[in-house]
């Protein structure tokens, strides 16, 4: 069973950005024992299926608990060539969904609309004066959690992942083609995809926005 203290519970909670009414939800749990869990600065004792679920719902959010107040595990990011997409298992379907979205319609309303019918995993962000901000980010999104809206993508707390999300952006929206990426920190390991695009009624050929959606897992292990 994974151990962790009531401290690192704490620090989890406020990394990922969660209220703890919508941690204990996501995870099954009833509010107070999250709250008490929170009181205790040594290793929590519960039920293993309830820190289990609590944990999952953790890592769903990109947070390994046990990884809190610890060394940071090195965060690895590698470019993927486009056609790794058609050779993508069943569990990357909301990655494919967004390509295919992608191909159809570049207007960043419409693209972020239907992409919600798929997944919740969505984050976007703007290019103003040269810097790139979060303006919406929704479900458990791999760079950052509902709290970073509006924030500067190479300001946030995880610099090291903010500026490889950086990095990623600015690609799409200089090449106006999707990104694909492998990203990987620790026993975290996600499949990024990140395409640009325009606010409805600009007709410029470039792109000033981006729409980004990450899925757990190993393309190659899955």
């Amino acid at each position: 069973m994974t151990k962790f203290t009531g401290k690192q519970l704490r620090a989890a909670i406020g990394f990922v950005g969660l209220s703890r009414d919508r941690l204990a939800l996501e995870a099954g749990l009833n509010v107070r024992t999250l709250d008490r869990w929170c009181t205790i600065d040594d290793v929590i004792k519960g039920q293993t299926t309830k820190l289990s679920a609590l944990v999952a719902a953790l890592e769903r959010h990109g947070c390994d608990v046990t990884e809190m107040g610890q060394p940071r595990s090195s965060l690895i990011s590698v470019d993927l060539p486009p056609e790794t997409l058609y050779r993508l298992p069943r569990k990357f379907g909301g990655v494919l969904s967004l390509v295919e979205i992608f191909g159809e319609t570049r207007t960043h309303e419409s693209v972020i609309q239907r992409i919600r019918n798929v997944t919740s995993r969505i984050a976007s962000v703007s290019e103003i004066g040269g810097r790139i901000f979060f303006d919406y980010i929704e479900g458990d999104a791999l760079v950052a959690g509902p709290g970073n809206r509006n924030r500067s993508v190479d300001e946030i707390d995880d610099r090291e992942m903010g500026c490889i999300a950086a990095e990623r952006n600015w690609k799409a929206l200089l090449t106006g083609q999707p990104q694909l990426a492998f990203a990987s920190r620790g026993n975290l390991q996600y499949l990024v995809l990140t395409v640009p695009t325009r606010p409805s009624g600009d007709r410029s050929p470039l792109a000033t926005r981006t729409v980004t959606t990450s899925f757990r897992g190993n393309p190659l292990r899955v």
